[in-house]
């Protein structure tokens, strides 16, 4: 090497010339193929396929193909990682959720963080880390895997207005315990408590053995019956639901069977119906959260598609009434002022009268349109 660097120099520079222009050309390889699975949406065990590889081989002989776990590890290395530090930094304030969770059937636990920041006008949740646990959960190990993820992503303490966690004692003291956070910026998840509140009725001594008959007996029929799960209050209501609309089916199946375990009684019967109303009220509430959670997922930037936003304006029910979103509305009015205006030939329109049937129903559909028109018409006469 010594004696190429001083009798050969400029053959040595030109060799180090073309390692790099190879080791650029590889590296250029590798960031098409990051982008390829990300920008076209493909998985990263595509790089192991057979057609791939040949393909590699004949574009760059001389590249070697990374594995899936590479791949993912450059991605958050060069991508996500300096994404979500700039994206934190800009960030005015965010609040955060934490959870622990253990895998089934093994001992593997993790710690999955989420972070919740307002960017622009629009709510973004970002999942940043998933990290197994490898030491006993106290809460100076959880409180050090906090600290340790947040200065990884470059996330300011002193920006967290909130973090959510379970009531579990030991994820409390792991918040407290950091500085920057204390015990008034944790907050429990409205979830679990609701689980805890449940847990307390279902578990009391006069109650908890009916849940058990109930639970063995719907055992022994396997699929066609529910079973309990602790983690889910829920599935103690749904349980017992159950039961009580097949009892009629069941009864006589039990008392055929000899090993079979001893029906409920008929004043255990009643408890186990009282019980089921005390725990509708949760269900309807838990099933209320998550169904105006899917119609905003589903239907909360409805308004935006101008076909139904002009439709909605042109109805005399509706008009400006149902708009949430006065950017989108405007858009709206504008779009029809556009389409009226390169119009050129006018059309004429029989006026129809609109024949209302009144339908007996025990529910009305548009209760909440009628509340807000009359609300409307209401304040509009208070102005005058």
């Amino acid at each position: 090497m010594f004696h190429l660097k001083s009798l050969h120099r400029r053959l040595y520079c030109h060799q180090v010339c073309n390692n790099s222009r190879i080791y650029l050309k590889l590296f250029t390889i590798t960031n098409c193929i990051l982008y390829f699975t990300v920008k076209d949406k493909r998985p990263f065990s595509i790089v192991v396929g057979k057609e791939f590889c040949i393909l590699i081989m004949e574009l760059a002989p001389a590249y070697k193909i990374h594995s899936p776990s590479k791949l993912k590890a450059l991605l958050d290395t060069k991508c996500l990682t300096q994404i979500y530090k700039t994206t934190f930094k800009a960030a005015c304030h965010f609040s955060i959720t934490c959870d622990i969770w253990s895998k089934m059937m093994t001992t593997r636990s993790f710690l999955g963080v989420t972070i919740h920041f307002i960017k622009g006008t629009e709510l973004k949740s970002l999942v940043i880390v998933t990290k197994e646990l490898t030491e006993r959960h106290t809460a100076s190990y959880i409180g050090k895997q906090l600290v340790n993820i947040f200065q990884t992503w470059g996330a300011d303490f002193c920006k967290i207005e909130a973090a959510v966690t379970d009531n579990g004692e030991n994820m409390v003291a792991a918040i407290s315990g950091i500085a920057e956070l204390g015990k008034n910026k944790c907050i429990p998840c409205f979830t679990h408590t609701l689980n805890l509140v449940a847990e307390a009725v279902t578990e009391d001594p006069t109650v908890s053995p009916l849940i058990s008959k109930v639970g063995d007996i719907s055992s022994r029929f396997g699929r066609r019956t529910l079973k309990d799960v602790k983690t889910r209050w829920n599935s103690t209501y749904y349980i017992i639901t159950r039961y009580i609309e097949m009892t009629d089916l069941i009864l006589p199946i039990l008392m055929k069977d000899p090993k079979s375990p001893p029906p409920a009684s008929s004043s255990e019967m009643e408890v186990i119906k009282k019980l089921m109303e005390l725990l509708k009220p949760l269900e309807y509430l838990t099933l209320e959260t998550v169904l105006l959670v899917q119609i905003e997922k589903c239907f909360g930037r409805i308004e935006l598609c101008h076909p139904i936003a002009c439709v909605t304006l042109l109805d005399p029910r509706f008009k400006i009434l149902h708009f949430t979103h006065p950017v989108a509305c405007g858009a709206a009015i504008s779009h029809l002022k556009l389409i009226i205006k390169a119009s050129e030939s006018s059309s004429d329109y029989d006026n129809e009268d609109y024949v209302s049937q009144d339908r007996v129903s025990s529910y009305d559909f548009w209760s909440h349109h009628k509340k807000l028109a009359h609300g409307k018409t209401k304040s509009k006469k208070e102005k005058r």
